[in-house]
């Protein structure tokens, strides 16, 4: 039997069994389109001889013996005698489950196991300034610290015997509270069980929107039911005079230090951080000044690092000489998980709790400059 020959006694075997099944009352298209797909993998043993290869599939022993292509050739001719012959091991039910997954359409589908993708917690805006200012352990729940000032009134003594000049300090006892800033939220301990993941990412997600918090109170913490006096309350405004808000800022930088101090970040918002990033000239090609899309500026500005705080108000840039500041650090953000808060226990609740301890210090407030980038 040549390959022509051969490919047309296969597809007439198919007709055949399809025709048989369909009258023995089997009407699944699936399951019929199913078994033709297997007898395409018999094409090389009716080749052979019926002799010449050993095929397995679970469930079946070896089902192929060497009278299988007399049989089959039985079957194709009406020979219902001869034609017959069994799958060892296997039965109707069994053989459907093997050529029907569930989402082949078949009733008797063989179940996968799905892939789970992982679960991604909801966006949070990065945390710069926490990381930029310098901090302070603390022990208690207060920090109390001198603000100390000076007129600075240094002269040359005239003739000898003359006074001198007198400098002036003003020395003012601050205390700051130390904030304690919290949230938690309840877990179904069933389903915290079954996902092992998924206590983490909680954890972390609380544990970051508390830092979020704490950020916002170091920028604009009211000092009273804040208990963190923020920065921009405690900021000096710079009276500017240049119209660029680039431009302004150089100007406040190099007025702290003609005053002494030396400022060391800048902190903005960040979608002025943007107008910066995406200013153009106004004469040639209308370029990019700062470096533009396919080479963008790092987050600098007048050679000092840009933190990005969505807390701060669009429009207001603060200068910082960071020698001047620093954070109280009494908590570190901790997550802390509990069965027994409330009723927990007889619902199978637990309750996360993320919460850390801190405050503000600024000691020289003259350290600390608000700049206008959007009035006259």
């Amino acid at each position: 039997m040549n390959d022509e020959e051969r490919k047309k006694f296969i597809e007439a075997v198919k007709e055949a069994l399809a025709a048989k099944l369909k009258a023995a009352g089997i009407t699944d298209e699936n399951f019929i389109a199913g078994i033709k797909g297997r007898l395409d993998a018999l094409e090389q043993i009716v080749a052979d001889g019926g002799t010449g290869r050993r095929l397995s599939a679970p469930g079946i022993a070896n089902p192929f013996d060497g009278e299988f292509a007399t049989r089959v050739k039985a079957m194709h001719d009406g020979d219902s005698k001869l034609a017959s012959f069994a799958l060892k091991g296997m039965s109707i039910k069994r053989l459907k489950a093997l050529v029907n997954l569930p989402e082949g359409g078949g009733s008797n589908g063989f179940p996968t196991q799905p892939q789970r993708g992982p679960t991604v917690g909801p966006a949070v805006a990065p945390l710069t300034l926490v990381d930029l200012l310098p901090s302070t352990p603390v022990g208690g729940e207060s920090y109390e610290y001198v603000q100390l000032t000076r007129t600075p009134n240094v002269g040359v003594q005239q003739s000898e015997g003359d006074q001198k000049n007198e400098t002036e300090f003003d020395a003012n006892l601050v205390t700051t509270k130390i904030a304690t800033v919290a949230h938690w939220t309840h877990a179904s301990r069933q389903v915290l069980a079954d996902n092992t993941q998924l206590s983490n990412i909680l954890s972390g997600i609380l544990n970051i929107d508390v830092m979020a918090k704490y950020e916002d109170l170091l920028i604009n913490g009211n000092g009273t039911t804040d208990k963190i006096h923020g920065l921009v309350p405690q900021a000096s405004v710079f009276a500017h005079t240049k119209s660029h808000p680039v431009d302004r800022l150089s100007e406040a930088i190099a007025a702290m230090w003609a005053t002494g101090y030396v400022a060391q970040a800048v902190v903005l918002n960040p979608l002025d951080w943007s107008d910066f990033e995406t200013e153009r000239a106004d004469s040639g090609d209308g370029q990019y000044v700062a470096g533009g899309w396919g080479n963008p500026a790092a987050p600098s500005v007048w050679r000092l690092p840009v933190a990005r705080a969505a807390g701060l108000a669009e429009g207001t840039a603060l200068i910082l000489d960071t020698r001047r500041i620093t954070l109280l650090d009494r908590q570190s953000v901790t997550t802390a998980v509990s069965s027994e808060d409330r009723d927990n226990f007889i619902k199978n609740l637990v309750t996360l709790l993320a919460e850390m301890r801190g405050g503000l210090a600024v000691y020289d407030t003259g350290g600390v400059v608000k700049v206008d980038l959007t009035g006259t």
